[in-house]
């Protein structure tokens, strides 16, 4: 299985597809697509995240994703719906607190059979990855305390850069 993350819109709607192994090298395009589509009309009316075939996925990931729920929320006041998350997603949403957060699709959400595969980018902004862990600290005490020294350390590499 490939590590990959694939994306698509359609009919105002946002497809998410997340295989094998996710981190923050791997969805950092992600971010930039769905954000700017997020901001411009016509609105965004869902966004769909199919986590069947994801084995893994890192803190930044999961941070993306409720960023993701938090401006859908805002705008829309719906969340971002997971579609057949693998055991090993699910198990990685709930460790974190994530799966109280995200919405979960009930019925079945048609994905385009064509989508466009996010590539890979090897070096990231620390305020990516900063600001995936902030929105994952918002949740919970306990998130607040295991992503601290991350925090602390991608803060000070900000503040070192100005």
């Amino acid at each position: 299985m490939q590590n990959e993350i694939y994306y698509i819109e359609k009919d105002n709607q946002l497809f998410i597809k997340a295989s094998g192994h996710i981190t923050a090298n791997i969805c950092f395009g992600l971010r930039q697509k769905v954000f700017s589509r997020i901001e411009h009309q016509p609105m965004v009316t869902a966004i769909y995240a199919d986590l069947s075939e994801c084995e893994y996925m890192d803190s930044t990931f999961m941070g993306l994703l409720i960023g993701f729920n938090k401006k859908l929320l805002s705008q829309l006041h719906k969340k971002l719906c997971v579609i057949h998350p693998s055991k090993e997603s699910q198990e990685h949403l709930t460790d974190l607190g994530l799966d109280k957060i995200l919405g979960y699709c009930n019925t079945e959400v048609d994905f385009p059979d064509k989508m466009d595969l996010i590539s890979q980018k090897d070096s990231l902004p620390p305020e990516f990855v900063l600001k995936a862990h902030e929105d994952l600290i918002e949740i919970s005490e306990e998130n607040k305390s295991r992503f601290k020294l991350v925090k602390d350390i991608l803060a000070k590499k900000l503040r070192d850069q100005s």
